[in-house]
């Protein structure tokens, strides 16, 4: 019975990092094992593949496999992974079930190398419908909620605050514990069943989540954590029923604008909250309260109103928090900047009441208050790997690296913002890499040559930036040991166009908007090679139907990417542009490196 109490499922979305998770607990916790990869067990069962076994004797006949091998493996094994469709039912009561997700599970997922489960759809709607099926299943049947970041495996920093994390949880033997890690946590209903990662210096008690009753088991549930009890109804039965929470609350979140009249203990700490869509009559509505804690958390549409919010909070740090919202979680950057510098700092496990909240991990990484920092600039950057590829190199530097998204026409306002709170490195992807070249920053030969910058670099002796662009490094380095028959075209290119031409010179490029050939390029009926330069936007347009390239060589690595699309559609084999992100991505290191000093990641003055 003890073995089968320890048994652990891990569960998830295809493609969200089940495997790797595995693998990583496998090297970390040998003692949790054996450890089983529920798909990999019925490969070696069959001899063949999973599309194989799909392909060949159908769906009903892999799912009925599947269960048999499953329960086969929980008589002996401690820790499985199973596939996205796996029958949740199947899992015995007692196990504890992981629930393994990331944020880029809303944008969706293209396979190249996994069956079709809905082959009459395009792949990217095949996957949306499925993940809307299984997300209730999931949530339904998780005990254990985990978010891993973008691209986790490219930081061993990252992975070690993982392992703490889960040693914790396991009460397994570690030197470097996590207990409580700062910050606040709002509590939702689904947590009463769940179990923590890691416990936060308070709990948010919302009456608009949660009833008196629930609110009474938290409390019960985690007595030794503080609550902060954030008002959100204008009905006074509810705040009569919620009286003896409120009343043992550490912190009472009473917003500005409501007219109920709450009672509050000496020993509280008093919230005086604005959460007006627009942010100067949220500072108006703010300024008629005195001796409290001042929270702003308004809607914020641009880097105007953010540096608004921003100087407003600064005025008085101590006393006031501004926590900006956005429909698209922009601003979640902004927030892990000002851990450190205000008392009210939220973040998420299970979910979120804010898209720009940062996930449990995320907030670990951030060191708290830092004097410089480093970003990858563009749009969309939400799923970069940049800030995990850049995170061990500047926390070796008490720095940190994010995620920050700059559209063209905001640059002129962004930077100096940005360079104001302490930017001192930056990785720039599109749309800015023409636009950073036509600044009036310091480039180098290639820069220039290629008329565009991916990498800056504050140089504070000559007190102006430096300007690099390492993609062409990386992509000699991505095509070193690729067999790549001619003739080739490039599908789009934007910033990285110069590149691929100097490193292709036989290659044509073509406009994804036209379909047509680039001026003083030349047309070629029928490419072997796709170079997939094209970002993921619906203007898009995809090669002509007869084109069936043997290779199609995708400059992006997000899941979502229409080069993938292209490639399912065509049947040609696929390379990910991932070895030319980590290639170029190490050259920037490199530039870093030659620019900035110690005194400059401490200073940016």
């Amino acid at each position: 019975m003890k073995a089968a109490i320890s048994l652990k499922i891990i569960i998830g979305h295809r493609g969200t990092g089940k495997s790797s998770f595995l693998q990583r607990c496998s090297k970390n916790f040998p003692e949790q094992g054996p450890f089983y990869d529920l798909d990999i067990e019925i490969e070696k069962h069959q001899g063949r593949s999973i599309e194989d076994i799909f392909l060949t004797s159908g769906e009903e006949f892999f799912r009925k496999l599947e269960s048999q091998i499953f329960e086969q493996l929980i008589s002996n094994g401690k820790m499985i992974a199973v596939g996205a469709g796996f029958n949740l039912e199947n899992i015995p009561d007692f196990a504890q079930v992981i629930w393994i997700r990331r944020s880029s599970d809303l944008q969706g997922r293209i396979f190249t190398d996994r069956p079709r489960l809905i082959k009459d759809v395009e792949p990217l709607l095949e996957y949306e419908i499925k993940r809307k099926d299984r997300e209730p299943l999931f949530s339904a049947r998780a005990s254990l909620i985990y978010t891993a970041p973008e691209g986790i495996s490219l930081s061993s920093s990252a992975m070690n605050l993982e392992e703490h994390l889960f040693r914790a949880r396991w009460n397994l033997p570690s030197q470097g514990q996590v207990q409580n890690v700062g910050g606040m946590r709002t509590f939702f209903s689904d947590d009463l069943r769940l179990k923590i990662l890691a416990e936060p210096d308070f709990f948010e008690l919302r009456d608009d989540l949660l009833s008196a009753l629930q609110m009474s088991q938290q409390t019960e549930a985690y007595p030794h954590i503080r609550a902060l009890y954030a008002l959100r109804t204008e009905k006074l039965k509810t705040i009569e029923e919620n009286e003896k929470i409120i009343s043992s609350s550490a912190w009472m979140d009473h917003p500005i604008a409501s007219h109920l009249q709450v009672a509050i203990k000496n020993s509280q700490n008093i919230i005086r909250s604005s959460h007006q869509d627009d942010i100067y009559s949220g500072i108006n509505e703010l300024a008629k309260a005195t001796d409290v804690h001042l929270k702003l958390s308004p809607l914020v549409l641009n880097w105007k109103d953010l540096w608004a919010g921003h100087q407003w909070q600064q005025k008085d740090p101590q006393n006031r928090s501004f926590l900006p919202r956005s429909l698209e979680g922009r601003w979640k950057w902004y927030r892990l900047f000002q851990k450190g510098r205000q008392k009210l700092n939220f973040w998420y496990e299970s979910q979120s009441s804010a898209a720009d909240q940062p996930s449990l991990l995320e907030w670990m990484m951030q060191p708290g208050k830092v004097l410089t920092f480093g970003a990858v600039l563009g749009s969309p950057v939400q799923h970069s790997f940049s800030p995990m590829m850049h995170f061990d190199f500047f926390k070796n530097r008490k720095s940190s690296f994010f995620a920050i998204d700059i559209k063209k026409q905001e640059w002129q306002e962004a930077f100096p913002i940005l360079q104001s709170l302490g930017l001192v490195a930056a990785a720039v992807t599109s749309p800015l890499k023409r636009t950073v070249y036509e600044g009036t920053y310091l480039l180098t030969d290639l820069a220039k040559d290629l008329k565009a910058v991916n990498t800056l670099a504050w140089n504070k002796n000559i007190k102006n930036w430096q300007a690099e662009n390492t993609d062409f490094l990386g992509f000699i380095k991505f095509l070193e040991g690729e067999d790549l028959p001619g003739p080739a075209v490039i599908w789009g290119g934007e910033g990285v166009l110069s590149t691929l031409q100097k490193a292709l010179p036989e290659a044509s490029a073509y406009s994804v908007r036209t379909g047509k050939p680039k001026e003083q390029n030349r047309e070629i009926d029928s490419p072997s090679v796709m170079i997939w330069a094209a970002p993921s936007r619906s203007e898009i347009l995809f090669p002509p139907k007869h084109w069936q390239p043997k290779v199609v060589v995708d400059l992006n690595y997000v899941e979502n990417s229409l080069g993938r699309t292209y490639a399912v559609k065509t049947h040609a084999r696929y390379i990910s542009g991932l070895k030319f992100f980590l290639g170029q991505a190490q050259e920037q290191q490199n530039f870093w490196l030659q620019v900035l000093d110690d005194n400059s990641m401490k200073d940016n003055s």
